[in-house]
């Protein structure tokens, strides 16, 4: 799994991991970790915590065993002072603290708690409050960062920290396994029961189901909140067509659409309402026929997960549920435009990305050179959707 190592602290040690900010990132951090419970086991006197914050802290549920603390406080990354994440760190003496953010106030807060080895990727902002500083080379285009993944980012932070080569293909498979508590399983099929829709019109048909219905996919609507997330959205329009044309495909079971909304896409579940549910919405553009519309509420991980476990596949923009449906076995369908498809997908076999190359070939580009236009995103089409859809998940599906 490793050569030789030439800068693990000495036994016995306290080793802290401050998670990545997003659900996706989390994941994608997780064989990173793994990677260091493996240079740095229980037995021989390692304690390896991981700090992230409380409503992520059930996407490692099934982890808990593997490591000695998760605190998980509840704090918004973005807005907790140096000082307080120094408050609750300092008593603990960690020997060494890994970054996986590039979050400044959480950098600074390390280097307030005087822990003695501060490890990450640096910035022009954080430089100084590193002992341990690594430059990373972000790739320009597709192709090349197709052999960069964002799990490889974070695996190769620990080998620089470490002095040490881990393979991602050696990390156990599990490590980026999820697991759904039983209670958020129950909440999530009244959930689903509870929002299913007819000619747009809400039914108690469902009300008391004991499972959820099946079969559904999900269809995920929006993005996170993160600065430049708005510009990777897929058209709303698009993702109706998209559920219209596999309502009308010849399958001998025909899927229903589940639309996800998360907490910030209020003002696109009022569009989404007023243009396809409402009965004063033009009969050609309204939604026909069974649907599930779960409406934009604050819910915990937990809840999303257990929606995401009960469905056949997820079609998605480039945002965290899709992370959330590979790690529970789920086949994703996302659509692509100024991200970068190397960096985000990990598990090929699982995902299928859908993107268009327009010309410009700038991976990460977040829109900077045509924020009006989104070519890379206009120009993926709902038929190919579509049609990467079949391929996809229904290669031997059944025709009527």
């Amino acid at each position: 799994m490793h050569n030789a190592i030439n800068r693990l602290p000495n036994a016995p040690a306290k080793i802290l991991v401050k998670l990545p900010n997003y659900i996706g990132d989390v994941l994608m951090s997780l064989p990173a970790i793994y990677a260091i419970r493996g240079l740095l086991p229980k037995e021989d006197g390692y304690q390896v915590d991981l700090l992230t914050e409380q409503k992520y802290a059930d996407l490692l549920h099934g982890h808990a065993k593997r490591f000695d603390k998760i605190i998980a406080p509840d704090w918004d990354v973005h807005k907790v002072s140096p000082w307080r994440v120094a408050q609750r760190i300092r008593a603990k003496k960690y020997d060494v603290a890994i970054s996986l953010t590039r979050q400044l106030r959480i950098i600074a807060g390390l280097r307030i708690a005087r822990v003695p080895v501060r490890a990450g990727y640096w910035s022009l902002s954080s430089y100084l409050f590193y002992s341990r500083r690594y430059r990373f080379a972000t790739p320009k285009d597709h192709e090349s960062a197709a052999t960069s993944g964002q799990a490889k980012y974070y695996l190769d932070l620990v080998c620089r920290t470490f002095e040490t080569n881990v393979d991602i293909s050696d990390i156990d498979p599990e490590s980026r396994r999820l697991t759904v508590n039983d209670d958020y399983r129950k909440e999530a099929i009244k959930t689903v029961n509870d929002s299913i829709v007819v000619d747009g019109s809400r039914t108690d048909e469902h009300k008391n189901n004991p499972d959820f219905p099946k079969p559904f996919y999900i269809i995920v609507v929006g993005t996170s909140s993160s600065k430049h997330a708005s510009l990777k959205r897929w058209p709303l329009w698009n993702f109706i067509q998209v559920a219209k044309r596999l309502q009308s495909t010849k399958l001998t079971s025909r899927p229903i659409p589940l639309f996800l909304f998360g907490p910030n896409d209020g003002d696109l579940y009022k569009d989404f309402k007023d243009r396809y549910l409402s009965k004063q919405a033009d009969e050609q553009e309204r939604l026909h026929g069974k649907a599930v519309v779960i409406q934009p509420v604050s819910t915990r991980v937990g809840h999303l997960m257990a929606i995401i476990e009960g469905c056949e596949f997820v079609l998605s923009n480039d945002t965290g549920p899709r992370h959330v449906a590979t790690a529970l076995g789920k086949k994703v369908v996302s659509v692509f435009g100024p991200t970068s498809v190397g960096r985000a997908v990990y598990s090929s076999y699982l995902e299928f990305p859908v993107w268009v190359n327009v010309g410009c070939n700038l991976a990460d580009c977040k829109v900077r050179e045509c924020r009006e236009n989104r070519i890379c995103m206009t120009a993926v089409t709902p038929g190919l959707v579509c049609e990467k859809i079949m391929e996809f998940v229904y290669p031997n599906a059944e025709r009527k």
